[in-house]
């Protein structure tokens, strides 16, 4: 299989749309407003982000190396997802904006292990 061929070009993409949401999620409690009198819900956020940041590096670089980074895709949506809940009594707003961007993080790491795992050749 040659990075040109229609997987890899999938495979980068959804390194690349994971990326993004990383990018989003460390931005997110700044640009959303959250109050900062509870603290915890900025490292949540920020290391959430951080992992889809760096884990979503592998998939849009090097698309044919990324069949292992797809469980840490979404494991780390989970944790995006489980975030608001674990570390306080989040705002609506930041309760909408983690399950969005854990579940598309989650879905990701899915169709990510979907598309890079190896294929039998008959």
């Amino acid at each position: 299989m040659t990075p040109t061929t229609l997987p890899a070009r999938l495979i980068s993409w959804l390194g690349t749309t994971a990326l993004v949401l990383g990018l989003w999620e460390i931005a997110s409690p700044i640009t959303l407003g959250h109050d900062f009198s509870g603290v915890q819900t900025l490292p949540a956020a920020f290391t959430g982000g951080t992992v889809l940041v760096v884990v979503s590096l592998i998939p849009a670089m090097t698309p044919l190396q990324a069949r292992w980074t797809a469980p840490l895709l979404t494991a780390a949506g989970w944790w995006i997802v489980a975030g608001p809940w674990l570390t306080s009594r989040p705002s609506p707003v930041s309760l909408v904006n983690d399950v969005a961007v854990g579940g598309l993080a989650t879905l990701l790491g899915l169709a990510l292990s979907t598309l890079a795992r190896p294929r039998a050749v008959a």
